[in-house]
């Protein structure tokens, strides 16, 4: 969607500094910017203290008007209204005076989530939000419900202005709301756009969850993803804490010698597979009557007729059935971990991978298993 055609929504949280937003609308506004964002709703998240301090500066002392004149806007262009200042209640639905307990917090955290889930359950909005008012606590519950709720196109910042018009031992701090002279260094407003993590929505959560709960959710599902930190091979069997994986002697002979290649390589855990770590198709047929049969082979305890079955097998096949047994072999390996009875972390840290690593070749491939080298350990 061309960014022109967003219905823009501002969101803020304010303590008793009211400037903050102006501050904000001037800086999207103002043609000394060159922003050029004109917001379609603006709400403030406050207590019962900020919502004094909007309503007495902002339209009491005609602050709001004073801004529009400054930016050549019409009285009523800013779409911010008394309306439009939502209040943190209690858990009797009462409002606050401030926000200092846990309890206060997690009903501050929960009105502010239904707010940003609506507005960016919207695919034709655009949301842009502030941490920069509120105590600190309020700033982090911007940032956190920013990163359950929020897309990609949303923006959350944080407007800074000079020093000596925020502080409060200096009286001009309470009489500037916006530059005057945008240009004067002492005016000067600064922007910092904050990186947020964005998981809330690339995850498979139910956002419809009470925030707690869906943090908790959240969170189980990370470390479900997580990668493993420990490998150790013995044998046929794949061990990582108190999992294991023990596929038959055939498969395992594969997963071993791709976990070997992997470990045997100069990667490191950022590498998600390269020709360095991961073997080649077209070496397969080879390898599966040279090194991996010979691994095959002592995953046995005794001579084994499975074991000379699929070693007669595959030295009477000619190079295009030996490219189709070893197909089918590393097919049947990926079901099997797929399969297995073992976590979705451990399966998901040592299935094996098909790449395409040679731009423009799709017939070429190769195969692996991208662990970090660092916590494989081979016993035997």
């Amino acid at each position: 969607m061309n960014k022109k055609e967003y219905n823009e929504i501002f969101l803020a949280v304010i303590g008793i500094t009211p400037q903050v937003l102006t501050e904000c609308i001037y800086y999207f506004y103002s043609d000394y910017y060159k922003q050029n964002r004109k917001f379609d709703r603006i709400k403030v998240f406050t207590t019962l203290q900020g919502q004094k301090q909007l309503t007495d500066r902002l339209f009491t002392d005609g602050q709001l008007k004073n801004l529009e004149k400054a930016l050549a806007l019409k009285t009523g262009d800013i779409p911010f209204t008394k309306n439009d200042i939502m209040l943190f209640t209690d858990k009797n639905g009462e409002p606050i005076n401030d926000i200092r307990t846990t309890e206060d917090n997690e009903e501050s955290l929960r009105i502010l989530h239904d707010e940003l889930k609506r507005w960016t359950s919207d695919n034709t909005t655009r949301v842009t939000a502030t941490v920069a008012g509120g105590r600190k606590t309020m700033s982090t519950q911007m940032a956190l419900a920013f990163q359950l709720y929020a897309r990609d196109h949303d923006e959350l910042v944080h407007i800074i202005a000079p020093d000596e018009k925020m502080d409060p031992r200096n009286p001009e701090s309470q009489t500037w709301f916006f530059p005057v002279k945008p240009e004067d260094p002492s005016e000067q407003l600064d922007v910092s756009h904050i990186p947020v993590l964005r998981v809330g929505r690339y995850l498979s959560t139910n956002l419809e969850l009470p925030p707690a709960e869906l943090i908790e959710q959240l969170q189980s599902e990370l470390i479900k993803q997580a990668p493993i930190d420990e490998l150790t091979v013995v044998g046929k069997s794949f061990n990582s804490g108190d999992e294991k994986l023990i596929p038959s002697p055939l498969l395992a002979s594969y997963l071993r010698y791709f976990i070997k290649v992997r470990k045997n390589s100069s990667c490191d855990r950022s590498c998600s597979g390269c020709i360095e770590c991961f073997v080649k198709n077209s070496d397969l047929p080879e390898l599966a009557t040279g090194d991996i049969l010979a691994d095959h082979k002592t995953l046995f305890s005794s001579n084994s007729g499975h074991f000379e079955k699929t070693k007669d097998a595959r030295e009477a096949a000619d190079i295009f059935e030996l490219r189709d047994l070893v197909k089918s072999d590393i097919s049947r390996l990926k079901r099997a971990i797929r399969t297995a009875a073992i976590t979705n972390r451990f399966k998901s840290s040592i299935q094996v991978k098909t790449l395409e690593l040679e731009p423009g070749n799709r017939q070429l491939k190769w195969h692996g298993v991208a662990l970090d080298p660092q916590i494989i350990t081979i016993e035997k």
